[in-house]
């Protein structure tokens, strides 16, 4: 898989069209009905056990992020969107600021940041600014015709409701497809891509194709602390080895 450093990141994504896989239209149901027999394998008589489990949480074990990096990742997060929609970017963390405190769901944080001490504020407005002018560097504004939405969900129940998988993915362009896969997949972090990117890139991948009954074509993350793309071009092989990634994790969040 290519990590790319110092290129048009949204061009990289879309890549040639004429590389795109073909659609499998009983590819997603049979992912899901593999999962759903492997996972009656793992949960036995255990009916009462519930799991839920994201690309990072499969793929990482360790403390949760402190507020600080909490606060960073969504405002970039926020500067990401505006990017790509092609908005005017002045005042990093100002801007960042106004369109979390225009989502009343992000309020908590917003409240949070509002509160940090005056250079503990001004570190965090440094910081976003640096991953800003990353972004800059990486992306340009997509054709409102590729059909751009942002921070979409996907939550897939499987066995029952005991395992359940859940991604946010902060950029989906492409139309629904037909015969062709037709959709890509760009997410952003404010940390260095490390040895899990590949397998986090195959997750979201599965996901979305159980989310949506077919593949995206491509899935990337962009890191907006090093400028480097991660990109994968989704194959039939990427969305199998996602399916024993989650297996193996399955069993060992059950049986250690």
């Amino acid at each position: 898989m290519p990590i790319t450093h110092h290129v048009d990141a949204v061009s990289q994504l879309r890549g040639e069209p004429s590389r795109r896989p073909r659609i499998d239209r009983g590819l997603a149901g049979g992912l899901r009905a593999w999962l759903n027999d492997e996972l009656f394998e793992i949960f036995g008589e255990d009916h009462s056990t519930k799991i839920v489990r994201s690309p990072w949480s499969l793929t990482h074990r360790g403390a949760p992020h402190s507020t600080l990096g909490i606060a960073r990742g969504a405002l970039v997060g926020a500067l990401f969107t505006q990017r790509m929609l092609g908005s005017t970017i002045e005042h990093p963390m100002d801007d960042a600021l106004c369109v979390l405190e225009a989502d009343p769901g992000a309020a908590p944080l917003t409240h949070e940041i509002h509160q940090l001490d005056p250079d503990r504020f001004a570190l965090l407005a440094a910081e976003v600014s640096a991953h800003d002018a990353v972004l800059a560097q990486q992306l340009r504004p997509v054709p409102s015709s590729w059909l751009p939405r942002f921070g979409v969900q996907a939550c897939v129940a499987l066995h029952g409701g005991q395992l359940t998988l859940r991604s946010t993915t902060d950029a989906m362009l492409g139309p629904a497809p037909h015969d062709v896969a037709s959709v890509a997949l760009l997410d952003v972090t404010t940390a260095a891509h490390d040895q899990h990117i590949h397998q986090e890139l195959t997750l979201r991948a599965l996901i979305e194709t159980l989310r949506a009954g077919t593949q995206p074509f491509a899935v990337a993350s962009l890191s907006s602390a090093t400028g480097a793309l991660a990109l994968l071009e989704v194959r039939e092989h990427d969305l199998v080895e996602a399916v024993h990634a989650i297996v193996k994790a399955t069993k060992e969040a059950l049986h250690g």
